[in-house]
């Protein structure tokens, strides 16, 4: 066979390979374009719950044209479904241990979080509107899920999966030394590179041996690195061994951000709401090797009590006056922090938070 048709035979084989390739449904010779699918809106969302919806919503809905009627009516449905979602989470925490219902406090909180994120929104009216019956929606199905036997499976569930690592908190207190330094090493052996933090203070002054003193500087070292230290605030408070009735510390080490890194929080004074602690914040920036104040998270809360922070959620509470409270629910990510909730009652009328029972 001469080597002219071998080559051609080689060259049929070879384009018959390619032909079949091409053809072969398992292996594309061009790639589809993939769709992106889209997520139904809110509107649709709460449609197909029209059976588990009020009676009052329903005629609300109908007779409501303009923008701002149909945002009354959804405003109005999230209440009915929120208060029973609330009543469910209370009668199933009521039927279980402590333990039990510390898990399922943490599976509130996770959900609370994939429900803002799924139905987040915008300055825009209307996407304002379809983010709130997104949320009506989430908040239906929810109370539905934990009613009956269903939270007791959820927590069961929870408990049988890995636990999740949290982040830690280290605390650290002193006197200022005869030089008029405070010097706190938190987490000893806990923190890597080893956190240092030094105040130089002055004219400490106080009653009831809780002490605040102005700062003049403030220095802070990880591992024998110096990092850089933005906004010092002008002043901190301390709470002597014999202080009683204080839950606060001078100064905790804690990822404030999610982010894998140790911020701070310094205890400032007692300005806050009603007396409230008041705390500031600095959030640790790798790249700059510096910790920067974190002004605006500070602002956000806004002198209210901190009840706690969790994963980056700061749970506020604050009285407002004698019979009026207020929660608010902060979530922090990088330097940027976002409102999750804001609700005011009035405890002398018999009114009671209802989602933010969800948060103790």
């Amino acid at each position: 066979m001469s080597n002219l048709l071998r080559m051609h035979r080689r060259c049929i084989g070879f384009a018959t390979a390619l032909l079949l390739l091409a053809t072969c449904p398992g292996i594309p010779a061009h790639a589809a374009p993939q769709q992106v699918r889209q997520l139904p809106s809110g509107a649709q969302l709460l449609a197909g719950d029209v059976r588990h919806l009020s009676p009052q919503y329903r005629h609300c809905m109908a007779t409501a044209t303009a923008l701002d009627a149909r945002r009354r009516c959804v405003d109005a449905e999230l209440k009915v479904q929120d208060d029973a979602l609330n009543a469910a989470y209370v009668a199933a925490r009521s039927k279980m241990s402590t333990d039990d219902q510390n898990v399922l406090r943490n599976l509130q909180r996770q959900w609370l979080d994939q429900r803002d994120s799924r139905c987040s929104q915008t300055s825009d009216a209307a996407v304002q509107l379809d983010a709130q019956q997104c949320r009506t929606h989430m908040t239906l199905l929810r109370a539905r899920q934990l009613q009956g036997s269903g939270a007791a499976a959820l927590v069961a569930e929870a408990k049988a999966a890995p636990a999740q690592a949290q982040a830690a908190t280290y605390t650290a207190d002193a006197p200022p030394d005869d030089q008029g330094r405070i010097i706190l090493q938190p987490g000893q052996g806990m923190i890597s590179p080893p956190l240092q933090v030094m105040f130089k203070v002055a004219d400490c002054s106080g009653t009831d041996n809780v002490t605040t003193c102005q700062v003049q500087t403030m220095n802070v070292t990880r591992g024998a690195r110096k990092v850089a230290v933005t906004g010092v605030q002008p002043r901190l408070t301390r709470a002597g061994v014999d202080a009683h009735g204080t839950a606060a510390v001078l100064l905790n080490v804690v990822d404030l951000n999610v982010d894998g890194a140790p911020d701070l929080q310094v205890w400032q004074d007692n300005n806050g709401v009603y007396n409230a602690p008041v705390y500031a914040f600095y959030l640790f920036d790798a790249k700059g090797n510096r910790y920067v104040r974190a002004n605006a998270l500070e602002a956000a809360i806004g002198g209210r009590d901190i009840d706690h922070i969790d994963n980056g959620r700061f749970v506020l509470r604050a009285q407002v006056s004698p019979c009026e409270r207020e929660d608010k629910v902060i979530q922090l990510r990088g330097t940027e922090s976002r409102t999750l909730l804001e609700r005011r009652y009035n405890t002398c009328n018999g009114q009671r938070p209802t989602e933010s029972e969800l948060l103790k």
